[in-house]
Formats: structure tokens, sequence, C-alpha cells
């Protein structure tokens, strides 16, 4: 649990960069796998309903990350689900879209609990740069 809210906290305290400029009405989402107990995971990723990732994603080093970069829709809510269809984890995220500008970013990891035996999401929204340890 604590790696969990070390990372968190490390992504959370990311400085918005002035020097990225993402283009408009877009939203940039990063999906990884974090768990080294579950190296390669089955994950799809679909947003507004749109699968964007259905693939194995491996653990690789453990900050690696897959980048997608989706338009921001109309809509009041922009939804991302994900679901890891060896372990059945699957998690929902909604954001309203008045709070997505042209910076805003999604992370998304995947963790594994060896001990409990069950897979799980977090999310983690911010502007600026995606910065990875």
């Amino acid at each position: 649990m604590n790696k969990i809210k070390t990372f968190m906290m490390l992504l959370l305290s990311v400085v918005p960069a002035t020097a990225y400029t993402a283009e408009v009405n877009q939203l940039r989402i990063y999906i990884s796998n974090q768990s080294f107990a579950k190296p390669q995971e089955n994950i799809t990723l679909n947003v507004n309903g749109e699968v964007l990732y259905n693939r194995i994603l491996p653990v690789k080093e453990q900050h690696h990350y897959e980048e997608f970069t989706v338009q921001r829709t109309n809509d009041m809510k922009q939804w991302i689900s994900v679901m890891a269809n060896d372990t059945k984890a699957a998690a929902t995220l909604s954001i309203d879209t008045k709070d997505i500008n042209d910076d805003t970013w999604i992370s998304v990891e995947y963790w594994y609990s060896e001990d409990r035996k069950i897979g799980y999401f977090s999310f983690v929204t911010g502007r600026g740069l995606f910065l990875i340890d």
C-alpha cells in the first residue's frame, strides 16, 4: 500500500510546465502495469465505449507506460473504463468535460496483490508534464 501512496504522491506533485503544448480539446491517457507479481496482464481500456487498448500489458521495468491521446467530447463527461481480463479487476472513471483543458492527463495503473490474490486499478489525474521516476 505504501508503494501506491508514494507513487500517487509523486504524480500529484508534478509541476505544470509551459513547454508542453497539446492539441486543443485532447486528453492524454497513460496506462501501466505496476505489478511484478503479475508481470503480464491482458488489459482492455475503453474511452466513451471505444476500445483503445486490448492486449497484454507487460510490467517491463515497472514504470513503463503506453500513451493515448483522445478527442474531448461535447458530452458532459468522459468515461474511462479498464478491465484486467485475467483477474477480472475492473474500474471506471468519469471526468467532467469542463475540467479537461489542453494539458490534462490521466494515468491508469494496474496492481496485483499477491497476498490477497486480487488485481485492482488506480487513477491519477493531473495537468502539465507527466513525469515518471
